[in-house]
């Protein structure tokens, strides 16, 4: 019986383990940085101050950033704005 929970404790580490390796290649790698901000349907306000109000860089990993907060800044600092929608377009895009 104690062999089968030794197993079982080593496949639960083993499982842990890959998972953290896979979520830090996301984290890390150079292939999903941030290099296009895509702004469309805007009218009255332009997308240089829309890119500036998301506080997002170029550069950034796009697993990083949090697309609910960027949507509640957005959303709150113009009356102007009526709806937004934020998309994740990997590796490298955001809508």
């Amino acid at each position: 019986m104690k062999k089968f929970y030794l197993w079982g404790v080593f496949y639960v580490v083993l499982v842990s383990g890959i998972f953290v390796l896979i979520y830090s290649w996301f984290i890390t790698t150079t292939y999903f940085l941030l290099k296009k901000i895509e702004v469309t349907g805007n009218k009255m306000v332009s997308e240089d101050w829309i890119v500036k109000k998301t506080g997002i860089k170029k550069g950034e990993n796009i697993f990083a950033i949090h697309l609910n907060k960027v949507l509640k800044k957005i959303k709150n600092s113009s009356p102007w704005i009526e709806d937004v929608f934020l998309i994740r377009d990997l590796p490298d895009k955001i809508k």
